[in-house]
């Protein structure tokens, strides 16, 4: 069944908050080559598609023989949507199958957790069982909230007071019953679940696969990245 599906990487120029993230050097490497990587340990390489609209990265889809697809600029905003994205990325190629996004701010995916995330997510997806596959990792945290009437708000020195999202909780982490956390490395779905560019991914019959809270570090801050170095440099990950 991976003969009908295609992985995207996402990769636009200009984030802000970490400069050139996407070529950002970790572990020797540039960041989005360890998703590069990740994706061809479960399809080959005619199977996934780097878009993207920084020519610096052109070289790297090269060298891994990935197909390379320009962006056009008018989805390559800071305030682009993933969905507007995906939906110029399927009008620029003929394909009906699964489609496999990968983030590259999540390098430390391993490849017997991909594997497996396909596995089940194609079964789920071809079965009709789900709409769109999303990974998780388990939370156990104590989450408050400050309020204003029934907004969510930001904590301020007017606004101090907070509130147990779930106040019925146990005390004891251990004893607690664990949430989830939507982590963006997976997100598995049919070509033909977004129909439009301001249609949205999460919809549907939405299920979930548990993936390890290691790999699920996300990548958008200079904190962030020190602590996927420091992971690097325990020698936890290669």
């Amino acid at each position: 069944m991976r003969n009908d599906t295609i992985a995207l990487i996402p990769a636009r120029k200009g984030s802000t908050r970490v400069k050139d993230k996407n070529i950002r050097l970790l572990g020797g490497k540039p960041l989005i080559s360890r998703t590069i990587e990740n994706a061809l340990s479960v399809l080959p390489s005619s199977s996934i598609y780097l878009s993207t609209n920084d020519e610096r990265i052109f070289p790297i889809a090269n060298e891994y023989n990935v197909n390379l697809v320009r962006r056009p600029e008018r989805v390559s905003k800071v305030d682009s949507s993933m969905e507007e994205v995906i939906y110029s990325f399927l009008d620029s190629i003929d394909f009906k199958g699964n489609i496999l996004v990968l983030q590259p701010t999540t390098p430390f995916r391993s490849a017997e957790t991909t594997k497996e995330f396909l596995e089940i997510g194609i079964n789920r997806i071809v079965s009709g069982h789900s709409d769109i596959v999303i990974s998780v990792h388990e939370s156990k945290e104590d989450i408050w909230i400050c309020k204003k009437g029934s907004q969510k708000i930001k904590v301020s020195s007017d606004e101090p007071f907070l509130s147990r999202l779930f106040p019925n909780d146990a005390r004891r982490q251990q004893d607690r019953v664990p949430h989830y956390i939507e982590n963006s490395s997976y997100y598995l779905f049919s070509s033909k679940h977004i129909t439009s560019a301001i249609d949205t991914l999460i919809k549907g019959k939405i299920s979930c696969h548990v993936i390890p809270m290691l790999e699920s570090i996300d990548i958008n801050t200079e904190e962030d990245m020190l602590i996927a170095e420091s992971y690097i440099k325990s020698k936890k990950f290669t």
